[in-house]
C-alpha cells in the first residue's frame, strides 16, 4: 500500500491519528513473514526485523514504527521519509518496497543490506587503502547527485548511515535512513544533523538546499583518511564554534603519505561558504574520484587505529545521552554564528593553519 494515497486525504501541519483495517493486516501476513526473534536493530519509535517473501523467498528488512508513540511532529517527519523514499530508485541507496498501515503500527518493507555499518567494516579489516576511500566516496557522491538531481536533501549523511551490501565487498555501499531529508525546491532552515558532520550554514542558521549533503561527505573523507574528524571538541558549543570558523589541520604525521588529490578534494568540500562548495556533481569529476586507479592503495594502518577509537568515544558519549538537538545549540550560537567570524567567508583554504583538531581527552 502506498502512503501517497494514506496522506493525500490529510491537510495542515498536523495529521490525525492513523486507523489501520483488517485488510492491509491480511495483505501484509499474506506476503511476508517475520519472527520477532529476527530483531536487527530497534530506536526510539521503531523496531526493524529480518523478514522473508512468501512469494519470492528473498529476505527483506521490516520496519515497524509503533503509532502510539509518535507525536503529531514525528508523524510529519515519517510522512515526509515515506515520500522521499518513494521518490528514489539508486543502487548505492537502501530501496523501500513497500509500506503498510496497520492497528497501531506502520510498516516499512526495505531492502535488507548484510554488510554492517562502514566504519565497523573499516577497523574489522587487516588493511584499508586511499583508494579504498575514495571508491566509497565515488558511490556515495553517486547517490547524492541522484537525490539532489531530484531536490532532496539526505542532512544526516554520517558513518551510521553508510551500509555495506555484503559482509565481503568492503566498498559496495548505500545511503540509509532518510529520517532527516527534505525536499528542497524552496531553501530551508531547520537545525538537524548530527554535530560532527553538520554544515555551518546550519548552525549559523542560514538558508540552504543541498549544500550541507556536501560538508558532511567532506568531514566523512577526512575521518575515512585518517581516522579522526576534522573537527572536534568534548563541548558541544565549542565543537560547533569550530565549525562555523571552518578551520582544520593536515597533521603531518598523519596525513604524509596521503595525495595531494585528496587533501584538495577535501579542501573543496569543507568550504565555509556554500556556493564556493563543490556540489555532487564537481565531487564526480574531481581527479580523486574519477581516476580510481591513480589513487594510491597502501594500507592506511594508523587510520585504522585512530578510527578505533574515535567509534569507540563515539559510542560512550551516545551512551551517556551527551546528545544536544542542533536547534537548541543555534539559539545558544546566535551571536556567534551570525558574526564574520574570521572576516573571510569565501570558502578558501583555511586549513593548514587553523586550530588543534585533536584532543588527547576527547
Amino acid at each position: 500500500m502506498s502512503f501517497k494515497r494514506v496522506f493525500k486525504q490529510f491537510s495542515g501541519s498536523t495529521l490525525p491519528r492513523f486507523f489501520g483495517s483488517d485488510k492491509e493486516v491480511d495483505e501484509f501476513s499474506q506476503k511476508y513473514q517475520y519472527d520477532p526473534k529476527e530483531k536487527l536493530g530497534e530506536g526510539q519509535f521503531a523496531k526493524v526485523y529480518k523478514a522473508y517473501g512468501k512469494d519470492d523467498g528473498l529476505e527483506y528488512a521490516v520496519k515497524v514504527v509503533d503509532k502510539r508513540s509518535l507525536s503529531n511532529l514525528d508523524r510529519e517527519g515519517l510522512k515526509l521519509e515515506i515520500q522521499v523514499l518513494e521518490e528514489v530508485d539508486h543502487p548505492n541507496i537502501v530501496k523501500l518496497h513497500e509500506t503498510f498501515e496497520m492497528k497501531g503500527k506502520i510498516i516499512l518493507v526495505l531492502e535488507l543490506v548484510k554488510g554492517g555499518e562502514l566504519f565497523d567494516r573499516i577497523v574489522a579489516k587487516e588493511s584499508y587503502s586511499e583508494r579504498d576511500a575514495a571508491s566509497v566516496i565515488q558511490k556515495v557522491a553517486a547517490a547524492l547527485k541522484y537525490c539532489h538531481e531530484r531536490k532532496i536533501v539526505h542532512r544526516d549523511l554520517k558513518p551510521e548511515n553508510l551500509l555495506l551490501v555484503s559482509e565481503t565487498d568492503d566498498t559496495s555501499v548505500k545511503l540509509a535512513d532518510f529520517g532527516f531529508a527534505a525536499f528542497c525546491h524552496d531553501e530551508l532552515d531547520d537545525g538537524c544533523g548530527t554535530l560532527v558532520y553538520v554544515a555551518p550554514e546550519i548552525l549559523r542558521g542560514r538558508k540552504y538546499r543541498t549544500s550541507p549533503d556536501m560538508w558532511s561527505l567532506g568531514v566523512i573523507t577526512y575521518i575515512l583518511l585518517c581516522g579522526y574528524p576534522p573537527f572536534f571538541d568534548t563541548d558541544q558549543e565549542a565543537l560547533s564554534k569550530k565549525i562555523i570558523k571552518g578551520k582544520y589541520k593536515f597533521r603531518q604525521e598523519d596525513w604524509q603519505n596521503i595525495s595531494e588529490d585528496a587533501k584538495d578534494f577535501i579542501r573543496g568540500l569543507l568550504k565555509r561558504d556554500p556556493e564556493a562548495r563543490m556540489t555532487a556533481e564537481d565531487v564526480l569529476e574531481h581527479p580523486w574520484i574519477s581516476n580510481l586507479a591513480a589513487v594510491p592503495d597502501l594500507p592506511l594502518s594508523t587510520m585504522q587505529k585512530e578510527l578505533r577509537e574515535f567509534l569507540a568515544k563515539e559510542r560512550m558519549r551516545k551512551a551517556l545521552g551527551a546528545v544536544i538537538a542542533i536547534n537548541r545549540l543555534r539559539n545558544t550560537l546566535n551571536a556567534f554564528a551570525f558574526n564574520d567570524v574570521d572576516g573571510d567567508d569565501d570558502g578558501d583554504d583555511d586549513g593548514e593553519e587553523g586550530e588543534e583538531v585533536r584532543e588527547e581527552d576527547i
